[in-house]
């Protein structure tokens, strides 16, 4: 086994192949606003799969997934290197990139590669750590790397991504329609409590991208 190769192996055992169940419900809400029931997905560096896991709960939807590991002979799983060109041969109404473009020696690489297997007024939907939040910028001023790149973030966490990235890759890709949602909790600094949850009577109020975590980006072929 190459280095590479070893390296990339570390980073999806560092990942865990998850994400938090919230932003999976959030990004739920988004496929239903735009996508009717039977519509196809491809899920972009999907780990274990629990996005599927929790999407197929209530929906109809037709999802393949794709990751370099944590293939585990599940159906419908395409083992790829997402740093590298690859070719489904196929399109799908919507493509998810869910917490997985940090991970990325090349995001906009990869981001090429899905908007070649999005269909015609197809959707994709990012999320990245969100650099802008107190928590990722106190982390930055006081131990000089934003919080999601700090510790034992290293080295599955390599490419910090701000919100304009995004934007910018999204509009190179010629994608239109571009929304973007801050995510629905986010941890206070030094913390391990989130700010909604102390604070339930003001939960809207702390629903922005200073107090959230993530954000989710979502934007039309």
């Amino acid at each position: 086994m190459s280095n590479i190769d070893s390296l990339l192996n570390k980073r999806c055992k560092d990942s865990k192949g998850t994400s938090a169940e919230h932003l999976y419900s959030e990004i739920e809400a988004l496929l239903k606003l735009h996508l009717n029931y039977s519509a196809t997905i491809l899920d972009l560096g999907a780990g274990i799969g629990n996005l599927k896991k929790f999407l197929a709960k209530n929906n109809s939807y037709k999802i393949e997934e794709a990751d370099y590991t944590f293939s585990e002979k599940r159906e419908m799983f395409h083992q790829l290197n997402l740093n590298e060109l690859f070719d489904l041969q196929k399109k799908f109404d919507a493509i998810t990139v869910v917490e997985v473009l940090h991970f990325m020696e090349n995001p906009r690489h990869l981001m090429r590669q899905a908007s070649l297997h999005l269909g015609d007024s197809g959707y994709v939907i990012v999320s990245i750590p969100n650099l802008h939040s107190l928590t990722s910028l106190l982390s930055l001023i006081f131990r000089g790397v934003h919080s999601a790149f700090a510790g034992k973030n290293y080295p599955a966490h390599i490419t910090p991504l701000h919100k304009i990235d995004i934007l910018r890759i999204l509009g190179e890709l010629q994608m239109k329609n571009i929304q973007v949602y801050p995510s629905q909790l986010g941890r206070m600094p030094g913390l391990k409590c989130y700010w909604q949850r102390l604070f339930p009577g003001s939960r809207n109020l702390f629903i922005n991208g200073v107090f959230s975590d993530n954000l989710i980006f979502i934007a039309k072929k």
